[in-house]
């Protein structure tokens, strides 16, 4: 096969390019955390025991939650009830020391009443941020940001 004269410089170029930026092996702490994210994706709360240690800190806490991993399952199972084909897929993730941070898009259609807000069939899509801090192998402490505002507005909380 004959390349075009530009064409060979481009291939050495890339061919550098992949020797200088290898691709970088997942790391251990950042499959834990995928776990996480699993679970929802699953609607299996018994797969959250892959990820979270039993006295896991959820913060800020839901509404009615109980404290550590147990006390979380009841609530993601309710979040099933709520958004049926809710889905959290993980758009990035960063890693520095026992710390992940995982930029997330959360998507589902409300077939369930969500703050006062009875269900609409309407569809979601929302940005989250969680940082997951990792401890022997679990994550012991999850510190989390959704985007509900913007959930709120596009099921018509606001009017038009």
């Amino acid at each position: 096969m004959k390349f075009p004269r530009v064409a060979k410089p481009l291939m050495f170029g890339a061919a550098l390019m992949a020797l200088a930026y290898p691709a970088f092996a997942e790391s251990d702490q950042v499959a834990i955390v995928k776990h996480f994210y699993e679970a929802f994706n699953k609607h299996d709360t018994s797969l959250f025991d892959k990820a979270l240690a039993k006295d896991w800190v959820d913060e800020p806490m839901n509404l009615g939650q109980g404290p550590g991993l147990e006390g979380f399952k009841p609530v993601a199972a309710g979040f099933d009830k709520i958004f049926g084909d809710m889905q959290i897929v993980p758009q990035d993730f960063i890693e520095q020391g026992d710390k992940v941070v995982v930029r997330s898009l959360f998507t589902g259609k409300q077939i369930g009443d969500f703050a006062g807000i009875p269900a609409t069939g309407k569809p979601i899509s929302i940005m989250t941020i969680d940082i997951h801090q990792i401890k022997d192998g679990k994550v012991v402490k999850t510190w989390h940001l959704e985007n509900w505002m913007a959930a709120m507005a596009q099921l018509g909380a606001f009017g038009k």
